[in-house]
């Protein structure tokens, strides 16, 4: 079994499996290498997910699946799976740190059968502010049903010690939920293409404590053009996912 280098908007990806693209990892992939590995791709489509849960103070109630592409892998595309997350607000007065969490679980299936799945970091879109000194931070983990075992990632965060204050209507804060090409898949899809259930956890934090102004990521309002399809996005954040697939 070999890694398969693919790419999206510039940045390498991988993908793994007997089938695919030009058999060699090559770092930051230019455009016309992605588009060319978007002509050549001969793995499966991408799997479905359903029946999404979502609980905690980094995801209040009222989640949903806001895109679930379930075609062959695409260039043009930074996700497959978007979720849309309402009225999230995690907002740290001066002196004071805000945190939140969030346990997502769907069931994953329409997977060729023989393959297999891991996700690359996700991506929560919010709408960001920092003051002068003060953080935001992520973490996340995940875990498939049929593993006995699930994968921590580590901790990202971005500092504004000197540049501020910042504001940003849509920020992609990352969450590395310990999943990447080197370590284990999810099980391998069965006859009917059904892999279980996924459950990805995350916290965030927004730390104003030694500052004198707020830090806050919230649901917002934007443009995304993310699936290469100009989607609204009205007073939520977003959690992007990406799919990394293999022949077991």
């Amino acid at each position: 079994m070999q890694l398969l280098p693919l790419a999206f908007g510039g940045i390498g990806l991988m993908a793994t499996g007997a089938k695919g693209a030009p058999q060699e990892l090559v770092p930051g992939l230019g455009e016309a290498l992605c588009r060319q590995n978007e002509k050549t791709y001969a793995g499966p489509p991408m799997p479905r997910i359903s029946t999404p849960t979502f609980s905690g103070t980094g995801c209040p109630s009222g989640g949903k699946i806001g895109e679930n592409y379930m075609g062959p892998w695409k260039c043009s595309r930074s996700y497959d799976v978007q979720l849309l997350i309402p009225d999230l607000n995690i907002s740290a007065k001066p002196g004071s740190i805000a945190k939140g969490d969030c346990t997502i679980t769907f069931s994953v299936d329409k997977l060729a059968p023989g393959w297999q799945l891991s996700l690359w970091d996700g991506v929560l879109d919010v709408e960001a502010e920092m003051a002068l000194g003060t953080e935001l931070r992520t973490k996340g983990s995940a875990k498939w049903e049929r593993l006995a075992k699930g994968h921590q990632g580590g901790s990202r965060s971005r500092y504004n010690p000197t540049n501020g204050p910042v504001k940003d209507n849509k920020w992609g804060a990352t969450i590395n939920f310990g999943t990447d090409p080197t370590r284990p898949f999810s099980p391998c899809a069965d006859a009917n293409g059904e892999l279980g259930n996924l459950t990805l956890t995350y916290s965030v934090e927004a730390d104003a404590r030694f500052a004198s102004g707020p830090a806050s990521m919230k649901a917002g309002s934007w443009t995304d053009k993310g699936s290469g399809v100009a989607v609204e996005i009205e007073d939520a954040a977003t959690l992007n996912l990406k799919w990394l697939i293999r022949e077991c």
